[in-house]
Parts: structure tokens; sequence; C-alpha cells
């Protein structure tokens, strides 16, 4: 019995926007969880690579103190979120504050949103961290920080300390 010639596998197309990646061609739309629009307050930017850099602006919530600057860059495997935080106190003793990935219809009584990880600030109420999450940025386009417990649970159950704000 005579044997068929194996056919050469097809490449997959290279990553990155417009160039495919994550089994999309370059003439097809993007994937779902790429971001369409910025969120309010971003400010959108290319970091050279053909990657996606998007800023947003933190500010201090119901009259507190604080606020932030977060660098979010697109990558074929997920978001990086490089975050400076200012004025914000350091956290009582037994709290600590958490960073989110937010839906813009997120509640305590139907939660949307991913933890990005825990921090604390400086005595001068300085922090800076990097964090980084593959959920979708369609889902999840905002950050947050709020304040709470250290007792073992990983739901949000502290009040918001600072949300998305106007750029500047």
């Amino acid at each position: 019995m005579r044997q068929r010639p194996r056919r050469p596998r097809r490449q997959p197309p290279p990553a990155g926007p417009g160039g495919g990646g994550a089994g999309w061609r370059s003439r097809s739309p993007p994937p779902r969880w790429w971001p369409r629009w910025p969120s309010p307050g971003a400010l959108l930017l290319g970091d050279g690579d053909g990657g996606e850099v998007t800023r947003l602006a933190l500010v201090a919530v119901e009259g507190g103190g604080g606020r932030g600057e977060v660098t979010v860059t697109q990558t074929a495997a997920g978001r990086s979120f490089d975050v400076r935080i200012e004025g914000l106190r350091p956290p009582p003793a037994g709290s600590l504050y958490e960073l989110w990935a937010v839906h813009p219809q997120d509640t305590l009584e139907r939660p949307q949103r991913v933890s990005l990880g825990t921090f604390t600030t400086a005595p001068d109420g300085s922090a800076r961290l990097t964090a980084f999450t593959a959920a979708p940025a369609d889902r999840f386009p905002v950050v947050g920080v709020t304040l709470e417990p250290v007792d073992g649970n990983p739901a949000r159950t502290g009040p918001r300390v600072l949300a998305p704000g106007p750029a500047g």
C-alpha cells in the first residue's frame, strides 16, 4: 500500500495586534479580549514593540487621600500593570491595600473583579508595584484599590480607597 506524502504544517501567524497571534489572522477581527475602547481617564500610547499601553489615573474616594497612576501594557500573555501611588496613608494594623482589575458594574452584592495583589505604603504614603493578569481586558478594563483586613478572605470586604478618575 502506497502512503500519501504528508502536508507541511502551517506556521502560526506572528504575535501582536495586526499580526495575528493567539490563533487569529491579521485580516480577521481581534479576539474578544482585545481592548476596543479606552477606559474613562485613559491615555492610549504605543510601547514601540506593537503592544498597546494605557495610562489610568486613580483618585481618592469619599474624601480620602491619595492618588495614583497605572501604566497598563498589553502583552501576548495578558496585561502588565505598573502602579505608582502617592499620598495614601499606611494601612492600619491588621489591614492591607488590595489592587483589583474591575468591571465597571462591580458591586459588593455582585462582584466582578480580579485581585492583582496586596500592598502597603511607605510612611510618606508612596508605593510602587507591578502586577500581571490574563483576565480579559474587555471584562475588567479599570483598576481600583480597597482597604482589606488581613483575614485570609480573598473576596473584597473593605471600602474602596482609590478609584478610576480623570487623567491629569
